[in-house]
């Protein structure tokens, strides 16, 4: 049965590859991601996160490993894997440690030949997947060729729980030998499909990521002097249609702002910025901008990298991907900032976090663009004190953090089990 599956999955990917290939993002780092051009080498430590967000938790996570390595005379050789080119940036941004020899390169296609290319090249002795990156090829190799699996900051959805308990038997056999979930909730959706004692809670590493200090990422652009600033970050393109609404009520009544538009796919900025100037919208490109721009204008983000520094900086914030059906982004980010963000009503995937900062008044939740506009510009009107905010929030979660330190204890002390 598996040689049945592993020849289909192959025949699938053979003809899927020749039109993976025309697609821009995915061909961006072709030769890694098809293993047709690469060094071998051997690494203690293989770890893979699939975008921006998730590598934001590696880089994290390395950092903490070199820091739990300080004052030793031992050095990991580690691989860092990324699915996007968002993800790959962010990972090459992780600081810099003696005893850490770290290389960064996109994740290989789950083409069986690839990966088993991709095992025999990079001979782990430990791989560490982020959230949930079940890819079949990836795990049924890592198995037969006796390389440990650990899955940390495990979530797992309702629905994905729902057809991965179809597979249970597969799981069993090929999952990961340990995961370290992000909550109760999906530890016990982990425990639907992997024998108990393979499941464990630990805080969200996501929570280790808010900084309540004062520190002020650097940015690369310059507001208007006397401007007001709103930031709309993470936007979907299954919700344009709604903020260009709601950014025709703000800059109608509030001609002073200046907006920053923040899609979540940095490529979907060019045909948002020309959908924003047919409704005689004042939007530019971030790229296109030389020099500061004129209070009013909508700059719409074409890169990757300044949204915390955005953050850092707003008068009012919107946090995307919630009004429309896709689960809402991060907006603990803001929060660190002393920012009370504003999301629409479609935050499952950040459940974990819980409702009270709802009920508390820290975040405010909209149905519609109308009332996201109202809301915002209600922010303007009436300016949060920073210090106040970061000083609530950082009360409300200081029994959620600590997830990191655990996290890398259990990774160090897989590799020392190792030989």
């Amino acid at each position: 049965m598996l040689k049945l599956f592993l020849a289909t999955y192959a025949a699938l990917w053979r003809i899927a590859l020749p039109f993976l290939h025309r697609k821009p993002r995915l061909a961006d780092g072709w030769e890694e991601r098809t293993l047709t051009r690469t060094a071998g080498r051997d690494f203690d430590l293989w770890i893979q996160s699939a975008s921006g967000g998730e590598s934001l938790l590696s880089q994290m996570v390395l950092t903490s490993i070199a820091e739990q390595l300080a004052g030793s005379d031992k050095k990991l050789r580690i691989l860092a894997t990324a699915t996007t080119r968002e993800g790959i940036n962010t990972l090459r941004k992780t600081p810099a440690a003696d005893n850490i020899d770290l290389t960064v390169a996109f994740f290989p296609f789950d083409a069986p030949a690839i990966i088993t290319r991709a095992f025999n090249a990079f001979r782990p002795r430990l791989a560490v997947l982020i959230e949930t990156e079940l890819w079949p090829a990836w795990l049924i190799t890592a198995r037969c060729m006796k390389v440990p699996v650990l899955l940390v900051n495990g979530r797992m959805s309702d629905k994905s729980c729902r057809s991965y308990r179809r597979l249970r038997r597969f799981f069993t056999a090929f999952g990961p030998g340990r995961v370290l979930a992000m909550s109760e909730e999906d530890a016990a959706h982990f425990r639907s499909i992997l024998p108990p004692e393979r499941v464990q809670t630990v805080p969200n590493l996501k929570f280790d990521r808010m900084d309540f200090s004062n520190s002020t990422p650097p940015f690369s652009f310059q507001s208007p002097e006397n401007s007001p600033f709103i930031v709309l970050g993470s936007v979907r393109a299954e919700e344009e249609e709604q903020i260009a609404r709601c950014l025709d009520i703000l800059c109608k009544a509030r001609p002073d702002v200046t907006i920053a538009l923040f899609p979540k796919h940095p490529g979907r900025a060019p045909a948002l910025t020309e959908m924003l100037a047919t409704r005689r919208l004042p939007a530019r490109l971030r790229s296109s901008l030389k020099e500061t721009c004129a209070p009013g204008t909508i700059i719409v983000w074409d890169s990757f990298g300044d949204l915390a520094a955005a953050w850092s900086r707003a008068d009012a914030a919107f946090v995307g991907g919630s009004l429309c059906d896709w689960g809402g982004h991060n907006f603990l980010e803001p929060l660190a900032f002393g920012v009370r963000p504003v999301i629409g009503l479609n935050w499952k995937n950040f459940a974990w976090i819980g409702r009270e900062v709802i009920s508390c008044g820290l975040v405010s939740e909209v149905e519609e663009e109308q009332q996201l506009a109202r809301t915002l510009l209600e922010r303007l009107s009436t300016p949060d004190d920073r210090d106040e905010v970061r000083h609530r929030i950082e009360n409300l979660f200081a029994g959620k953090r600590g997830g990191t330190a655990v996290t890398c204890t259990e990774i160090l002390a897989a590799l020392n089990a190792k030989p």
